[in-house]
């Protein structure tokens, strides 16, 4: 790790990570926006010039729920802004569920660790680990991936987000992020959908409708 800072690093780095990955369906409402990640970026920049970039992301990385890939082109939309001055990690797996994608993991981190600002995704946990209890400069990203902001505008737009977002907030006691409520409720409408009588039978065991 030490090697590979001292070869590659700046001696000011602005890091950045993008979670992309099972957040493309999870949490659509932050795993989108490359655009707002660079001007962030550029934010910084104008505050320190001469840095480098180290960007970490699992673009393209398998859903381990769904099975599914998605694969945006961070990577490359970064190396085509950024040029010379971006330092871009080559893991060796994107497949979290493997020891080496795990153990690449922690070195990135580790060296986002080590950098003097930083551009995040909201809610991550390794986004929040990579500057837990250090006083830098820091940008938490929220922006919605492009379906989902449609998505999320059509459901304000009739107030079917105000009241699922309400009904949320009555069944858990907190807020939840409107995509998990949306599949939460969808699931609980098929199941109902399949079996009517399922709802009748958990408000009254043992009897007949």
């Amino acid at each position: 790790m030490q090697n590979f800072r001292e070869r590659w690093f700046r001696p000011r780095m602005i890091g950045v990570h993008l979670r992309r990955g099972d957040f493309l369906r999870a949490r659509p409402d932050v795993a989108g926006g490359t655009p707002a990640a660079a001007a962030a970026v550029d934010a910084f920049l104008a505050q320190l010039p001469d840095a480098g970039i180290f960007l970490c992301t699992d673009d393209g990385a398998p859903d381990p729920i769904k099975g599914t890939t998605r694969y945006e082109g961070v990577r490359e939309w970064f190396a085509a802004r950024y040029g010379g001055r971006l330092v871009l990690p080559t893991p060796r797996s994107l497949d979290r569920s493997t020891p080496e994608a795990i153990q690449d993991a922690v070195v990135e981190l580790w060296l986002l660790r080590s950098t003097d600002a930083f551009v995040g995704t909201r809610d991550s946990t390794f986004s929040g680990l990579a500057v837990l209890g250090r006083s830098i400069p820091c940008v938490e990203l929220a922006a919605p991936t492009l379906r989902y902001g449609q998505f999320e505008w059509l459901a304000r737009r009739v107030g079917a987000h105000q009241f699922i977002t309400a009904l949320g907030y009555r069944h858990f006691g907190r807020v939840v992020p409107f995509p998990a409520l949306c599949r939460r409720y969808r699931r609980s409408v098929l199941h109902l959908l399949r079996d009517p009588d399922r709802a009748f039978r958990r408000k009254f065991p043992g009897k007949n409708r």
